[in-house]
């Protein structure tokens, strides 16, 4: 077993959970854990720090206060990923409002060419090809999750304001 994995499993953390906190894509964990790459040196770092906090957080479980410092990276830690994760939420949002505004975009041509049409059957096929990508589009990025997603931003965002007052 790979030290990646038996720091992960050890932890009781899941690859995607290794994977947010060092800030790297899931598959750079998936390839360290099956040995068939290395994890970036910053990766390394992180859990290397993750370690030695969870060291001393273990080190005070006698109910003693933990040491300043300690708090205050804990703190740092949890504010830096959490704003790493708000990142890529507002990024997916981004592109799904794109994605779907593009869908639509194609749905209202594919209608004006409708109109105008001629016999043709190669634009025919064009029109049948336009609507069915624009339908993917749209349920793969409908209103409604677009909105799960706000959501899941605006709880990060009360999160991170959470950790502001710690």
């Amino acid at each position: 077993m790979s030290v990646v994995k038996h720091l992960r499993k050890s932890l009781g953390l899941t690859t995607q959970q290794i994977a947010d906190y060092c800030q790297i894509p899931l598959s750079v964990i998936s390839m360290a854990e099956s040995g068939r790459r290395e994890l970036p040196r910053l990766a390394h770092q992180k859990l290397s720090r993750l370690l030695t906090l969870l060291q001393i957080v273990q080190d005070n479980q006698k109910g003693e206060d933990l040491p300043k410092p300690v708090t205050t990276t804990i703190v740092n830690e949890a504010v830096n990923n959490t704003g790493w994760q708000l990142k890529k939420l507002q990024q997916k949002l981004q592109q799904m409002q794109h994605k779907y505004k593009q869908a639509t975009t194609i749905l209202a041509l594919r209608q004006l060419m409708q109109e105008q049409s001629t016999e043709d059957r190669l634009e025919h096929l064009l029109l049948e090809v336009l609507e069915a990508d624009a339908e993917v589009k749209l349920a793969a990025n409908n209103v409604e999750q677009q909105a799960l997603l706000q959501i899941e931003i605006r709880v990060l965002q009360y999160k991170m304001e959470l950790l502001a007052v710690l």
